[in-house]
């Protein structure tokens, strides 16, 4: 074996002050050509060379001045840190280029690159090749036909059929950066991304490969078992299954759309977060608000801000709602708007409970009395109370619904043709009746109706008849603190076209009526009793009355007539807290506007 330690072959002039010579440190057999002209050294077996800080391994080198020629187990090892692999070599001491021929390996550690053919600048470290070859880096394989290895800057450019592969992974490309220290890959042009069931398109972005994290623009998109996502910007995490869009946000499916300023979708939990100008389609409901949560799996729904809620059931407005789909349960805060969807019947109120499958709701006074209208022949009913519940209930077939409907606490109606006051109500669309309790009252006209409970029917919208049970009690003013009075244990009162036509009392039936001359002067006070009597009217007014059993009547001329005898122990002319108006129901009413009436001053 020779050794050639001290063997320089066309070292640097004597003015140069760094070192640039070629090495050849061993090598088992030496042999001088100097044909031609430049002369040329040959070395053979386990040949070792340095040239400045790199070191170089083959079987067989040529040396000519500072091109080095080699072939066979060729190792580069250049800072201890990056080892270059081939079969043959060319080297331009020169300039510091080396030429690599023939699986080609560059390894750096986590990574190393295979090439068929391989360039390597020194100086800058930086591979490039022009043929089909791969980095791995870990578990992931990243190949392309061209492409640079900058060592110094820990990134590679891949060009022309890029390729990565990895763990559920494969990405396509005609362009790609991959900083090598971070793992990340960049997106410099249209990329295609499968994970799993996920398909991922985008022209802009980068994807880490380790943490499985990922931001995609320029017309991002991603596909995942039938949904679709897209928007200006798309951040996506594999660990946490957390998807992350941003500006004009929409994702898709088969029977859904949303739409947002941004959208959060975490797939472990199946929720999606809406977030800005939000806008939510189902194949069930439409909901909007500034921010919209729903689970897919549970169905739960949550808005926040003003918010819309449309369904089969009608629609709901509100500052805030949740709803809850294991227990068909939701409620919604603030000002809130509920309409049917018919659009005839309308819940306004503070807080309202609701269930979707039934369409049941329930409404409490918290900073305002809730208010319920209900468009009935064009007119419009309202009824206000400390509390009011509605339902669907659906007919044993299965098909037909109506609807009923509760309100207690101070209930208060309004209709342009009556109005009314009590604790309690009942109202069933199955026959349109109101059932008013507890000390109720209801004015139709001029006319007061009370006892313990009273039935309203309407026909067509109208008020057809009036039935009031026990108690009854009847009061029409016909002049200033004059009134004609019915009362009995029950009556019943027909209405045409919101006038009387009709009154039947049942069981100790009493009357008083204003008696008129032939010029419409009162002449006097007509007072009976009866087991029971019917009034007929003609034109609003008393046409006749049928006594049954044997009454007991009297006229009392008008001039003789006692307060006693112009009206019953029991009168109370309650007109103070009727309201007037639909905004009256909803209002809190004066204390005086609240008692329970007065009694009429009359002359003596």
């Amino acid at each position: 074996m020779v050794n050639f330690y001290q063997v320089t072959v066309y070292g640097q002039s004597q003015n140069d002050t760094k070192d640039t010579k070629v090495r050849v440190l061993n090598a088992d057999s030496w042999a001088y050509n100097n044909e031609g002209d430049k002369p040329t050294q040959i070395f053979k077996g386990n040949v070792r060379i340095t040239h400045d800080s790199v070191f170089m391994f083959c079987d067989t080198a040529w040396l000519t001045e500072k091109k080095l020629s080699a072939v066979d187990s060729i190792v580069i090892i250049q800072s201890d840190t990056i080892f270059i692999f081939s079969d043959s070599l060319f080297y331009d001491g020169e300039v510091k280029v080396a030429e690599l021929y023939r699986n080609v390996v560059l390894d750096n550690g986590r990574k190393k690159l295979f090439a068929p053919a391989l360039t390597y600048e020194f100086s800058e470290k930086i591979a490039t090749y022009i043929d089909t070859s791969i980095l791995v880096s870990d578990a992931y394989n990243l190949s392309s036909i061209k492409g640079q290895y900058f060592l110094r800057q820990n990134m590679a450019y891949f060009e022309e059929e890029v390729v990565a592969v990895g763990p559920d992974l494969k990405l396509v490309t005609d362009s790609l950066r991959f900083d090598t220290k971070a793992d990340k890959v960049i997106f410099i042009g249209p990329t295609y991304i499968t994970q799993g069931d996920k398909r991922i398109y985008c022209e802009r972005g980068h994807y880490f490969l380790q943490d499985k994290q990922g931001i995609f623009t320029q017309n991002a998109f991603i596909f995942d078992d039938g949904h679709w996502a897209t928007a200006n910007s798309i951040l996506y995490s594999g660990q946490d299954s957390l998807i992350v869009l941003k500006g004009q946000a929409v994702i898709k499916d088969s029977t859904s759309i949303g739409r947002g300023h941004s959208i959060i979708i975490d797939q472990k939990d199946s929720t999606t977060h809406i977030k800005g100008n939000g806008y939510f389609k189902s194949d069930d409901r439409v909901v909007t608000g500034q921010e919209i949560l729903f689970s897919s799996r549970t169905e739960s729904l949550q808005v926040y801000g003003r918010g819309f809620v449309e369904s089969s059931t009608g629609t709901l407005k509100s500052d805030s709602l949740k709803y809850e789909k294991s227990t068909d349960l939701g409620i919604a805060k603030g000002e809130v708007v509920w309409r049917d969807s018919t659009g005839e019947k309308t819940l306004l109120g503070d807080i309202l409970l609701y269930r979707d499958s039934t369409s049941f709701f329930k409404s409490y006074v918290s900073k305002e009395r809730p208010l319920y209208s209900q468009v009935i022949d064009g007119d419009t009913l309202f009824i206000s109370a400390d509390t009011l519940t509605g339902q669907e209930i659906v007919a044993e077939d299965g098909h037909d619904s109506l609807f009923v409907f509760n309100a207690s606490g101070d209930v208060r109606l309004f209709k342009n043709d009556f109005q009314g006051r009590c604790d309690s109500l009942y109202y069933t669309e199955e026959d349109s009746t109101f059932t008013l309790y507890y000390d109720p009252v209801l004015w139709s006209d001029s006319s007061q109706f009370s006892g313990d409970t009273i039935i309203l029917v309407l026909d067509d919208g109208a008020l057809s008849d009036v039935h009031i049970k026990k108690k009854a009690f009847i009061i029409t003013k016909v002049d200033v603190d004059l009134f004609d009075q019915i009362k009995g244990f029950s009556i019943h009162t027909i209405l045409d076209s919101q006038a009387i036509e009709r009154m039947i009392v049942k069981m100790n039936a009493e009357s008083i009526y204003m008696v008129k001359d032939e010029d419409e002067a009162y002449i006097g006070v007509n007072k009976t009793k009866s087991s029971s009597m019917t009034f007929y009217f003609l034109n609003k007014d008393l046409d006749f009355i049928h006594y049954y059993g044997k009454p007991d009547s009297r006229l009392i001329p008008f001039e003789q007539a006692q307060r006693s005898d112009l009206i019953f122990d029991d009168f109370v002319w309650r007109e103070e807290i009727r309201p007037r108006h639909y905004s009256e129901v909803r209002t809190s009413l004066p204390q005086k506007r609240r008692q329970q009436g007065r009694p009429v001053m009359t002359r003596d």
